[in-house]
């Protein structure tokens, strides 16, 4: 610890040095702020002073929100004071508080996002028992498994950087305290703690470029193998033929392309002594790298529409996501990704490299190549922020709006369920009541069936079940003028 009393404190560089700038986005920064914090205020205060918190969905979205407060709380309020001063200086015992609360509270949404998706999957997949599987004590359980896992990272990565020697500089290249900026002040080499930070191409040794090749190599292949026995699956079997499964399909399929933009040349150099890239080569790597990977947002939007719809209307559920509006679906996707990657594109071309040519990442984007340009990058940075800002909004916006009246039809759909299961559960019928009760329960079946028939010849082939077919006949027969003509 005696190596840490060599700094006491940091600066920070900020993100603009033009002072007109930073008084611009101290305003946005502050709005958003308040923003935040009135939009979680207001769900915490509604959720809490009402029924909804006895609702899972809504327990554990009230801990979300509230997660979501404390996390901003961390970064920005220091953040908008640095932007309005001169010397943006943290202490050194500040900033390991930063570093802490930081990845605490991120760990612990992380984790609520994933009790929520849970949550959503016993909603879809077992309505009927979906209140005694999501009970209290066991949303509670995976309250306290969030901040327990958040806990262990967190402090996992707090002892790692404490242990770490600070002599100077100690001027920090970001706007709050994170591992990966805190690393390039160290004044001494780290062996362990620079394999779990690999952002410095060319800068590990060989040794430790072998087991990076491993590591890669491995997770490479096992992205592959995985979405490729998914595409397959889904495209020979007949039985996987749902939106749900059309549009994973495609999320497997822009996954894949994403992953091999990136992967295999990181793996090939690893294995050389200098890596290197040419013009061309970047430039389709940007191209194609911000292709797929907004397309998998997009998809990922998608996918979640399928399940709104599945959720809130799932006697109309084939009808209106048929095969012909998720083929819609999956083209604007594809166009919105082209028009995204596009701008990107063409952004990196107008930049002028008259040197050096070292890139500080282990593969091209915008962001580190605006750094080797020789001209003022002003404009063009805010263009690439705006791009990926709509890209963001657009995405958040396509989920607001299909946020309304959710939980009410859940409820409304789960009601219907429960008064069937309470008939068939507490009606009593006498012997000779046997006959019609299994002719009942055959009518039923016959008519859940044809209903499933109908959906799947619906969204399969567009061909007519075999209760319809049957119904024409009839028509024809009885009627065959009036029928049109096709």
């Amino acid at each position: 610890m005696e190596n840490h009393k060599n700094v006491t404190e940091f600066l920070f560089m900020g993100l603009w040095e033009n002072r007109q700038v930073e008084f611009l986005f101290f305003l946005l920064f502050l709005l958003c702020y308040l923003a935040v914090l009135m939009g979680n205020s207001i769900i915490l205060v509604t959720i809490t002073c009402s029924h909804l918190i006895e609702q899972p969905m809504y327990y554990f979205l009230c801990h979300l929100s509230l997660m979501d407060l404390c996390y901003t709380s961390t970064v920005v309020p220091r953040l908008i004071r640095d932007l309005a001063v001169t010397r943006k200086n943290i202490s050194y015992n500040e900033c390991m508080t930063q570093l802490f609360t930081y990845h605490l509270l991120a760990g612990v949404e992380i984790f609520i996002l994933v009790s929520m998706a849970l949550d959503r999957y016993v909603a879809i997949v077992k309505p009927l028992h979906y209140m005694i599987i999501m009970n209290r004590k066991r949303c509670h359980v995976l309250i306290a498994m969030a901040w327990a896992v958040g806990f262990w990272h967190s402090i996992a990565l707090l002892l790692m950087v404490l242990s770490l020697p600070f002599c100077g500089p100690n001027h920090i290249n970001h706007y709050l305290c994170d591992v990966k900026p805190l690393l390039k002040l160290v004044c001494k080499d780290i062996h362990v703690v620079s394999i779990l930070v690999i952002a410095n191409a060319g800068m590990v040794d060989p040794r430790r470029k072998n087991i990076v090749l491993a590591i890669f190599l491995f997770f490479y292949m096992g992205t592959l193998v995985g979405n490729l026995l998914i595409i397959a699956t889904i495209k020979i079997s007949q039985a996987l033929g749902s939106p749900m499964y059309y549009f994973l399909f495609y999320l497997s399929l822009s996954d894949t392309c994403f992953s091999t933009t990136v992967a295999p040349r990181m793996i090939v150099d690893s294995l050389m002594k200098q890596a290197s890239i040419s013009v061309s080569e970047c430039l389709i790597q940007v191209s194609a790298f911000h292709l797929f990977g907004s397309l998998e947002i997009f998809i990922l939007i998608l996918m979640a529409v399928d399940r709104y719809v599945a959720i809130c209307k799932p006697l109309h559920y084939m009808t209106i996501m048929s095969r012909q509006v998720c083929g819609m679906l999956v083209a604007i996707a594809w166009m919105g990704s082209c028009v995204h990657a596009l701008v990107q594109t063409l952004l990196a071309l107008s930049l002028p490299f008259c040197g050096p040519n070292e890139i500080d990442h282990y593969f091209c984007d915008l962001q580190p190549l605006l750094k080797l340009a020789c001209s003022d990058t002003y404009m063009i940075n805010l263009l690439f922020v705006a791009n990926s800002g709509i890209l963001c909004t657009a995405s958040f916006l396509m989920l607001m709006d299909k946020k309304e009246n959710h939980q009410l039809n859940w409820i409304y759909t789960m009601s219907n369920h429960r008064k069937i299961l309470i008939t068939v559960a507490f009606t009593q019928f006498n012997l000779e009541d046997k006959g019609t009760l299994t002719k009942l329960l055959e009518d039923t079946g016959t008519t859940y069936n044809e209903k499933y028939n109908d959906n799947c010849h619906h969204w399969e082939d567009n061909i007519l079940p075999p209760k319809s077919v049957i119904h024409i006949a009839r028509l024809e027969k009885e009627s065959p003028k009036n029928l049109p003509l096709n």
